[in-house]
């Protein structure tokens, strides 16, 4: 009589905590699924991971990734034909290696790549030679390579991080020469701190307006000014239907002071009325890019150092402007 007395008790304890707004809440959903693979969703390749040696360097490749219902939609650059690769099935596995296992795909010891660090690695085949990790709460993209080698039959060619294309900064640029008083460029102003950029581009043209006859062509370098600019016509007038700017921002102006890296992809949407419509998509690890409400300006930031704008001055302000050094 007692025990059903108190199971009494505490179902009418467990209604009134519903009703109260303090039931106990729900497990929160585990690593292994807070990353579900889903078809409709878009990664892009933004940052180098590991590099086999043999291969040279590989830095992020900035391949687009769209996933489908039963495979993966390749593609490596505005310029290449789309790849489909089939997958028999969306689902995260147990990682096949063992560390001894793991370690045979490496050339040297001094090369090996300690994956197991990261804890519990999840799995998800591609190809015979390609595949997506989960590596705590991040979606990496691994490629292994077939080498002439009796003991290393494989090798890890390059793994790096894959991030949400709905996570990456976009903007849109008009270009319309003959019916605007803007310049007929597609700035993207750089707020943060450096002694130099170097970017190189494909179609169109780069421009430096701050230099004596204007420092056009597929490669610049900017060490004056804030602004990497764009142009769609190249030196006969043709209107480029997009380009990959590839940048690299140094400070102490040398080579080896390398700060960030990224790349801005630029296609055509439509062109209709002597009007042509561009987005700029940005892939960096480490940067943003946002288009200013009230000035239409496009501007590239370090969202960890980045304090925005003196209202005074209208300058960009910088976590590094603000620490003493010596």
């Amino acid at each position: 009589m007692l025990k059903k007395k108190i199971s009494v008790l505490i179902l009418v304890f467990s209604v009134l905590m519903v009703f109260c707004g303090c039931a106990p809440s729900l497990p929160a959903e585990s690593e292994e699924n807070s990353a579900i693979i889903k078809p409709g969703t878009t990664y892009i390749g933004a940052k180098a991971i590991f590099s086999g040696s043999l291969f040279g360097f590989c830095g992020p490749t900035y391949t687009r990734y769209e996933i489908t219902e039963d495979s993966v939609v390749c593609k490596y650059s505005v310029y290449s034909e789309e790849k489909v690769l089939p997958v028999e099935k969306w689902e995260w596995q147990e990682f096949p290696y063992s560390e001894e296992e793991w370690n045979e795909l490496f050339l040297v010891p001094e090369e090996i790549f300690d994956i197991f660090q990261y804890g519990k690695i999840m799995y998800q085949p591609i190809t015979e030679l390609s595949s997506f990790l989960l590596v705590d709460g991040e979606i990496w993209c691994m490629n292994i390579t077939p080498v002439n080698d009796e003991n290393h039959p494989f090798l890890v060619h390059s793994i790096e991080l894959l991030l949400p294309e709905d996570s990456i900064g976009k903007a849109l640029f008009e270009y319309a020469p003959a019916m605007s008083s803007k310049e007929p460029f597609f700035d993207f102003e750089m707020r943060v701190d450096f002694s130099r950029i170097s970017a190189s581009g494909g179609e169109g043209r780069l421009v430096d307006v701050d230099k004596p006859y204007f420092q056009l062509g597929h490669n610049i370098v900017i060490d004056d000014h804030d602004f990497i600019r764009w142009s769609p016509a190249d030196y006969d007038g043709n209107i480029a239907a997009g380009c990959e700017i590839n940048f690299a921002i140094f400070q102490n102006g040398d080579n080896t002071s390398w700060v960030y890296d990224g790349k801005i992809i630029i296609e055509k949407i439509k062109s209709e009325n002597g009007k042509t419509l561009y987005e700029a998509t940005l892939i960096s690890p480490d940067l943003l890019m946002k288009t200013d409400e009230n000035t239409g300006r496009i501007y590239i930031f370090d969202p960890d150092t980045y304090l925005g704008d003196d209202e005074e001055t209208g300058e960009s302000r910088n976590f590094w402007d603000f620490v003493p050094f010596g």
